[in-house]
């Protein structure tokens, strides 16, 4: 599965480059990457807001938040 979604992309790269493409395909992908943000939602943690700078946690994978998979998502949509 990995590979199939990265073959979609990389598919939908190369296609807006080129100046055309599915506009489906463009949708889709958009959907996709809200639904990857929203299961890596922020949550605080109460008892930790004292003792930690940044008491923010992601859901899913309980990383400090901003997670890695935010992170990377940020950084391609600037």
């Amino acid at each position: 599965m990995y590979e199939e979604l990265i073959a979609v992309l990389d598919d939908l790269d190369i296609a807006l480059d080129n100046g055309f493409g599915k506009a489906s395909t463009f949708i889709a992908c958009t959907k996709a990457t809200r639904k990857v943000i929203e299961l890596h939602r922020p949550a605080t943690q109460e008892l930790l807001k004292d003792v930690l700078e940044n008491p923010w946690l992601c859901v899913l994978c309980m990383e400090s938040y901003p997670c890695r998979t935010v992170q990377a998502i940020a950084e391609e949509l600037k």
